[in-house]
């Protein structure tokens, strides 16, 4: 009690008790001890919070989803504030109209012998208030929305930077002025106010003339024939919408696609859009939402195959009615082509436009069940009986590789399968390089896929392509391999598989990887057991589509060939993508339960 008094400097005890809400000394007493607990645990939490304030927890590098994420919570905190402003700022559609009515009235009516000149002044200004509220924010908005352009053009952030700070501290990003997400993430949310923006019309009502004001126009009472001005605003407010038509754009396009389009292809995409247009009911191409694209899927898994051919000049929902109870339906692998053909639209549209995001034109994609005679991806498991037999990893010698021992395999044999498996590229692809096709480029070691070499053949032109070696194979000695072969002045990299009558390596490695998976149990008689080393590849894209990358996103990595549908979009073509996101993207390809220390 006396260091209570001390510290709060009173001298009365009673002061003290009243203080605590009593007048009797033994409550107060009871009090205190209740009070300073309090105290001392307010003051904890203080030393709590400001610890963790100095001394925060490590930031992080945010994913690409992750930003994309955020970017759709500014849209929607956006959105939230264009309502705010229509309610508490514009009059409604009533008020307007009735407004407008009143100064038509005013003007066709002489002045009261009680009214002024200035009060007839005034009630027009005001009644003109309510009526021009819309034109003002109209013009505030475009005055913002032409500034974002502009700096977007420019790659400026400013005028988003306070958004990208509190996101970042939000959510605990590691993202700093002028990298890679900060440009990134920068540009995604002024593409979102952009498009909120643009969207606006629809949120502040369409004011229509009063229907006394119309019957006067035409009636010629009132006014006159429109202006120059007002025929050029109305041509302006054609070609605006032309801009945003989706179809119009999609024809654009197909302009720019006609190089990798075939007559086919050309006729599927634009089955396509007209159907995903039809189904959406939408030609504003701002106006799209990733809900469109979900609705699509799900009316078109109602539909039969070969629709168009056996159903002409009908509607979606007219197929749908007329399709028999029972009758078979699209498959989830064609229905999921169909969204890819989607998704590269959109992001051709991000890239073509400033208020358009590529994402609002992707939905998830449907799970493709297996059939019996498709070649099976190896699972986990597999690939751990596969590298963790003593073959890789140490056996008793070369005529007893059944046995563990210290004799360790280090040719075609370990190299092949394992770089198959962290690459996903074709057995023929991989048996004929050659030294000059393994490089660095951008401090990435790279395999170069080409036919250009003597000898050297591919499945498409879409098989050329870069692919990045996969850290787990350089941790495992891949450089050294190469540089080795190379001292040894050797031209190809799989020097040591056997050469058949033809000159091609393939045929002797895939046949020996093939006995292989036998001897050690892998491959056996029975349903999904067709291909040897091929194998791998359906485990990568497998692999690739397990986390969530669409067949047109992984088509870059494995060279598929394509015509619009598998043509790639979040990354780009083959040609056109970073060596950093192929990289990013082949490092998602890792196997579970595989102990990659015993193969060193």
């Amino acid at each position: 009690m006396r260091e209570l008094r001390a510290q709060m400097g009173i001298t009365e005890q009673r002061e003290i008790w009243q203080a605590l809400g009593t007048s009797d000394r033994h409550e107060a007493l009871r009090r205190v001890s209740e009070t300073k607990a309090k105290v001392l645990r307010a003051f904890d939490d203080e030393t709590a919070q400001l610890t963790a304030a100095l001394n925060p927890p490590p930031r992080i590098p945010p994913t690409e989803f992750q930003l994309q994420q955020a970017a759709f919570a500014f849209k929607a905190k956006e959105q939230g504030e264009l309502y705010r402003e229509r309610l508490h700022y514009l009059p409604t559609g009533k008020q307007v109209r009735e407004a407008a009515d009143q100064r038509f009235i005013l003007d066709s009516t002489p002045l009261s012998p009680s009214e002024t000149a200035w009060d007839r002044f005034s009630q027009r200004l005001e009644l003109e208030s309510i009526i021009d509220s819309k034109q003002r924010l109209t013009e505030r908005r475009h005055a913002l929305r032409a500034e974002l352009a502009a700096h977007l053009g420019d790659h400026e952030f400013v005028l988003v930077d306070w958004a990208i700070q509190q996101i970042a501290d939000q959510h605990g990003y590691l993202i700093e002025q002028d990298d890679a997400n900060y440009r990134v993430l920068g540009s995604l949310l002024m593409r979102a106010w952009i498009q909120e923006l643009d969207s606006a019309d629809s949120v502040f009502m369409n004011v229509d003339l009063p229907a006394s004001t119309a019957n006067l126009f035409q009636a010629g009472q009132l006014g006159g024939q429109p202006s120059a001005n007002d025929g050029a605003a109305l041509v302006t407010s054609d070609a605006a919408e032309s801009e945003r038509d989706i179809l119009v754009l999609f024809e654009d396009y197909l302009s720019d696609q006609k190089k990798s389009l075939s007559s086919s292809g050309e006729a599927d995409i634009r089955r396509t859009m007209q159907q995903f247009v039809e189904v959406s009911g939408i030609s504003d191409v701002t106006a799209y939402r990733k809900a469109h694209a979900t609705a699509y899927k799900k009316r078109i898994q109602q539909l039969p195959p070969n629709a168009v051919r056996d159903y002409p000049g009908k509607t979606v929902d007219q197929i749908i009615k007329s399709v028999p109870a029972g009758a078979p339906r699209l498959k989830p692998k064609t229905i999921n082509a169909r969204l890819s053909q989607l998704a590269v639209f959109g992001k051709w549209l991000e890239d073509t436009r400033d208020d358009v995001v590529a994402i609002n034109f992707t939905t998830a994609a449907l799970p493709v069940a297996g059939t019996s005679d498709k070649m099976k991806e190896f699972t986990d498991e597999e690939v751990s009986k596969i590298f963790l037999h003593p073959t890789f990893i140490g056996c008793a010698g070369e005529r007893n590789q059944s046995e563990p021992g210290d004799y360790r395999v280090r040719d075609f044999r370990f190299w092949l399968p394992l770089t198959a498996a962290y690459s996903g590229c074709r057995l023929n692809e991989l048996t004929q390089l050659q030294i000059s096709d393994i490089f660095e480029r951008d401090g990435v070691l790279t395999l170069n896929v080409t036919d250009s070499g003597d000898g050297q053949s591919l499945k498409n032109q879409q098989s050329k392509r870069l692919v990045p070696v996969h850290s787990v194979l350089l941790e495992l000695g891949f450089k050294e391999r190469l540089d080795a072969v190379k001292a040894a002045g050797k031209e190809h990299f799989f020097h040591d598989i056997p050469v058949d009558r033809g000159g091609r390596r393939s045929e002797a490695a895939g046949k020996r990887f093939r006995k292989y998976l036998t001897r050690i149990g892998v491959k056996r008689k029975g349903v999904g057991q067709r291909g040897g080393i091929h194998r791998f590849r359906h485990t990568v894209i497998e692999k690739l589509r397990s986390y969530g990358l669409f067949d047109h996103q992984i088509a870059p990595f494995v060279g598929h060939q394509a015509s619009l549908a598998p043509m790639t979009s979040g990354y780009g073509s083959s040609s056109e993508m970073t060596l950093a996101q192929r990289k990013e993207a082949i490092e998602l390809i890792r196997y579970d339960g595989l102990d990659l220390g015993l193969l060193k």
